[in-house]
């Protein structure tokens, strides 16, 4: 895994299983965050990279957008070498903690009140639907999506397949 800076304060990394799957650090006045733990084989290029990339400023805390396997592997190792906070949103704990299971979201089953799934993937530097497998509602993913069209941003990092310039336009033809 290298990392590439995006912005003045964005880096991005990436390691392949069976898709690229991404973890951001983003620098703040209140030292690094890395948003998504990945896959456990990213831990040691990762360790490095705070150290020679980052060197001088201290990784603070982890947000998790949430908890698949590819969003936390990095994780375990992570914590045993430094203390910091996790964060993730109220409706993820669960899932993280083991209590409840996103294979109980598909349509059908008994558990419907939480919608998870990557939001976007990017294909060919084009932004695309999530991947079906992973995704529990697909039109509930694509309306969250719309966050997209309103706040514009230049770039948009999806967890699968890297970063897309002007998603906010391309985003009209996912609906």
């Amino acid at each position: 895994m290298k990392l590439k800076q995006l912005t003045r304060h964005v880096w991005a990394g990436c390691a392949y299983w069976p898709v690229p799957v991404m973890v951001w650090i983003v620098e703040g006045r209140n030292g690094l965050t890395l948003v998504d733990g990945g896959l456990p084989s990213m831990w040691n290029p990762m360790h490095e990279a705070l150290h020679t990339t980052f060197r001088g400023r201290s990784l603070n805390r982890i947000l998790l957008t949430h908890g698949h396997g590819d969003h936390v592997g990095m994780l375990y190792a992570l914590t045993e070498h430094l203390q910091l906070p996790i964060t993730a949103h109220e409706f993820e704990i669960p899932f993280l903690s083991g209590e409840k299971s996103y294979t109980t979201l598909r349509p059908g089953s008994v558990n419907k009140d939480i919608q998870p799934g990557d939001l976007f993937t990017i294909f060919f530097g084009k932004l695309r639907r999530p991947i079906e497998k992973f995704t529990a509602n697909m039109e509930e993913s694509l309306q969250s999506g719309a966050l997209v069209a309103r706040l514009k941003p230049k770039l948009t990092a999806c967890a699968h397949f890297g970063v897309v310039k002007d998603a906010s336009i391309q985003y009209i033809n996912l609906v």
